[in-house]
């Protein structure tokens, strides 16, 4: 009678672990890119419209001032993008289309009357700094807060002097990740034909990306994939 018992105790033991591991795999929170909102930045120039910070510094969402322009700050990529975009006349009613895979530029290149040129979209980690606002930093990894965000290159200087070092370097180091080297961020004055603007440039750095930084680039990478 007691084996019985026992028996019964240890196949009731049984059904409940194996309920609990149920209810805690359907309990992880799950997400995937489409949850992912990422702030966007912006190179303030004597044109632009919003107010935040002065030409030459690097706006979060139009609002925070992320980068000084005076600073050279170095700066950690979670991702890059390359991209065809259709350039519409400037001003104009049309909107031009974007292209993230060569076969769709392929297909916009089909029916289109305007040039279709390549861009990027780079997502970078800041890290907090003097001069900068601190509500941008909303991503504290080990000591250092920092503030994360989405900068499209457009598809002239910039593109050249961030997208095109990157891919450098990805290139020459085919085992490695963007994440795994820090850049330092710099802004350089252009003049043309009577118009002035400005330009991100990067260089590699010598600092290292801390373990921190890295788990959070893989994480993310994992999420996007």
């Amino acid at each position: 009678m007691s084996r019985t018992k026992s028996k019964s105790k240890e196949a009731t033991h049984e059904v409940v672990e194996v309920v609990k591991n149920e209810l805690a795999e359907q309990s992880q929170f799950q997400v995937d890119s489409s949850d992912i909102q990422v702030p966007r930045y912006s190179l303030r120039q004597n044109s632009s419209k919003f107010k935040a910070g002065e030409t030459g510094d690097l706006i979060q969402d139009q609002e925070f001032v992320v980068i000084p322009k005076e600073s050279e700050t170095d700066i950690v990529f979670v991702e890059v993008m390359k991209k065809w975009r259709e350039q519409a006349p400037f001003g104009s009613q049309i909107r031009g289309r974007v292209a993230y895979t060569p076969e769709e530029k392929a297909e916009i290149e089909s029916d289109t009357e305007f040039d279709v040129k390549p861009a990027a979209d780079l997502i970078f980690l800041v890290p907090e700094q003097e001069g900068a606002d601190e509500e941008a930093f909303n991503y504290p990894l080990g000591d250092t807060n920092y503030a994360l965000g989405i900068y499209d290159t457009g598809s002239k200087g910039a593109y050249t002097g961030t997208f095109k070092q990157i891919a450098t370097f990805l290139a020459t180091n085919p085992n490695a990740s963007p994440a795994n080297v820090m850049w330092t961020w710099r802004v350089v004055d252009r003049e043309w034909n009577g118009n002035e603007w400005v330009e991100p440039m990067l260089k590699i750095s010598r600092d290292k990306v801390s373990q921190d930084v890295l788990d959070f680039a893989t994480n993310y990478k994992s999420i996007i994939a």
